[in-house]
């Protein structure tokens, strides 16, 4: 009657065991389970990210391209009962049809502002602009892009009429990338300068101001870039709207970004 007893027992245990060790394993392959399906469903949240961000620098890429095409300056031909000045007719209009009365443009302030991007010229910003600018023959583009230049602002005022035709009151002048220490020591060995050179900063980047003499003495900010550095100016400033023509340069350049 021991014997069976201990038998008994004995089975009892080994049954226990036995299914003690299925409950381990069932609790340990629900372990390894739900580990790799957090770890499959990490990898392809992580892919879905790589992907979305391809796919979001591809948009960003494709808006560069949209927005350069709509900056290119030799589009449209007439708008309304008004001429859109381009590359190809200022000549026709400014110099085999000049008439004076047609040099006389309104200097309305800016009421709003178009985004400019290159990647050639390395940088992006805010153009001030104002859809009246020009006068009631002409109207002008959001700005004139060269291969080094950037024209902006209302026509500038003409000094010397039909023979000097009116250009864009101002303008950013691509140089060759120099330190802040180089714009520096080449500003101070200019003998027309005779305010400044002045370096501050404004946000991440670094600028230097300064003025210079002659017929118009322009207020000039050189903003230290990678690609190159920004030359902003004026067609003729003087020395009382210095402070005018900074802060409305400043307002600007707080726009920039800077594209590698």
């Amino acid at each position: 009657m021991e014997e069976q007893n201990n038998q008994q027992l004995n089975e009892s245990a080994k049954n226990s065991k036995n299914i003690l060790v299925v409950a381990i394993a069932v609790i340990v392959t629900i372990i390894l389970v739900g580990g790799g399906m957090y770890w499959w469903q990490q990898s392809i949240v992580q892919d879905s990210n790589q992907e979305i961000q391809l796919l979001q620098q591809q948009v960003s890429d494709l808006q560069l391209q949209i927005e350069g095409l709509g900056q290119q300056d030799d589009v449209d031909d007439t708008e309304g009962d008004r001429v859109l000045l381009t590359s190809d007719n200022y000549k026709q209009y400014f110099f085999d049809q000049c008439i004076i009365e047609d040099l006389n443009f309104n200097y309305d302030v800016a009421d709003t502002t178009v985004r400019y991007n290159s990647v050639d010229k390395g940088i992006a910003l805010d153009i001030p602009y104002n859809s009246k600018w020009g006068n009631l023959k002409y109207k002008i583009k959001f700005f004139k892009e060269g291969s080094d230049t950037i024209n902006f602002g209302p026509m500038g005022t003409s000094l010397g009429g039909c023979s000097l035709p009116p250009t864009r009151a101002y303008g950013i002048i691509l140089l060759p990338a120099l330190s802040a220490d180089q714009v520096i020591e080449n500003v101070e060995q200019d003998q027309d300068v005779f305010y400044g050179p002045f370096m501050e900063t404004i946000g991440s980047l670094t600028i230097i101001k300064y003025q210079k003499s002659g017929m118009c003495a322009n207020p000039t900010i050189q903003v230290i870039g990678n690609k190159y550095n920004y030359v902003f100016t004026t067609l003729c400033g003087s020395e009382e709207r210095r402070d005018e023509i900074f802060d409305f340069f400043e307002d600007i350049i707080e726009t920039i970004e800077l594209i590698d």
